[in-house]
Formats: structure tokens, C-alpha cells, sequence
């Protein structure tokens, strides 16, 4: 649940999580790091899978690929599982930060700037009135 542990901190447009996951394979949960980075293209992640843990147990992620980097045969099956939960939280967390839910002041904030736009002739008054109408939801009366 991204909203557990979402408490990362925001440097240079980038979020570190460390995270755990129950359940992931045979009683066997995942330690994780996600590294999501921000900018004008969109959301990047870099998502790094640091061991599977059964109780007091551990098992290294390395133990489920051969050196050259390719899975064991016999992990298939794990690997199977720990690839659906990784996708599993991504696209959670990434709708999580996706969201675009403001503040009423904030939402009075960027109506302010926009409007200060449409003053200045910068936006038109079509373009300001959907500005309007998308930040309406978040003001509160």
C-alpha cells in the first residue's frame, strides 16, 4: 500500500522508497528500493529488489539469476511471482503520484495565476474558463 510507506523525500525531482511487501511467493515477502525521477517526459523508475525474507530467513535476489544476469530455470516459477508483485506496486505507486488531488488553496492559487494570464492576454478567455472549471472540484466555498 503506497500510502504506507511513502516516506521518501523529494531531492532534485527524485523519490527514494524502501518498502516491504508481504506475501509475495510461498510465504516469502520482498525488500525493495524504488527510485522514481521526475521530469518533463514523465515518471522514471529505477526498481531494485534487495532480498526475500521468510521470518527470521533471507534469500538475496542474486540467488534467483545465474551470473550473466539470466534467471535460473529453477527459480522460474519465483521469479513469476516477484515480477507480478514488482509490477503490482509500480503501477500503484505511480498512480498514487499521479494524482492530481490539490488543496482548495492551492487550487486557488493556480486560479489566481491564471487569472493574472488572462489579464495580461497571455491565456484566452476560453482557456482560463477550463482552468476554471478543472479547479472548481478543489475549492472549497
Amino acid at each position: 500500500n503506497p500510502e504506507k510507506v511513502i516516506q521518501g523525500k523529494v531531492e532534485n525531482k527524485t523519490i527514494h522508497i524502501n518498502g516491504y511487501s508481504d506475501n509475495v511467493m510461498s510465504g516469502y515477502g520482498m525488500s525493495y528500493s524504488i527510485y522514481f525521477t521526475f521530469n518533463e517526459q514523465g515518471i522514471k523508475y529505477n526498481f531494485i529488489l534487495n532480498e526475500m525474507r521468510n521470518g527470521a530467513s533471507s534469500v538475496p535476489a542474486s540467488f534467483f539469476y545465474k551470473k550473466d544476469g539470466l534467471a535460473k530455470p529453477s527459480a522460474a516459477p519465483a521469479i513469476i511471482d516477484i515480477d507480478k508483485a514488482i509490477n503490482s506496486l509500480l503501477f500503484s505507486y505511480i498512480k498514487t503520484l499521479n494524482d492530481k488531488t490539490l488543496t482548495s488553496d492551492e487550487a486557488l492559487g493556480q486560479l489566481k495565476a491564471a487569472k493574472d494570464k488572462l489579464d495580461l492576454q497571455i491565456i484566452t478567455q476560453e482557456e482560463y474558463n477550463k482552468i476554471l472549471n478543472e479547479l472548481k472540484i478543489y475549492i472549497k466555498e
